[in-house]
């Protein structure tokens, strides 16, 4: 009875230290999937940190392409009246040589009335020339 109860209490013992074992060797891994957890978590935020570093990095380009694109667009618009006042400008040079070729018609004309005035004048000289050549005859 004494091997009995020696045996039963080697038997428990060695239930006893196997528990143990076993204890601690699921402590021991819920420490590692504890670590592990852990570390899934940090990685995670440095992944969405790192995210979102890129995110405004990207809404900085995007805020600095509209700024660039609405700047575009006001030089487009500068350009615009830019090609208004030259269209413009060129109408008025346009008007500006028909007043020139107006004024050259005036001057022709002027020195065409001169013209004949000058031969207005020649004729009323030879008129008076002939009056005087018949009187002059008249008297002989």
């Amino acid at each position: 009875m004494k091997n009995e109860i020696e045996e039963t209490r080697v038997k428990r013992n060695r239930r006893n230290e196997e528990n143990e074992n076993e204890i601690e060797e699921t402590s021991e891994n819920e420490n590692e999937i504890e670590e592990m957890i852990e570390n899934e978590i940090e990685q995670t935020r440095e992944n969405e940190i790192e995210k979102t570093s890129e995110n405004e990095a990207e809404i900085e380009k995007t805020s600095a392409n509209k700024n660039d694109n609405e700047k575009e667009i006001e030089e487009t618009s500068d350009n615009g009246k830019e090609i208004e006042e030259t269209s413009d400008n060129e109408k008025k040079i346009e008007e500006m040589s028909d007043n020139g070729k107006e004024i050259e018609e005036t001057s022709d004309n002027e020195k065409l009335i001169e013209e004949t005035s000058d031969n207005e004048k020649e004729i009323e000289e030879t008129s008076e020339n002939e009056d005087f050549e018949e009187t002059s005859e008249i008297k002989k």
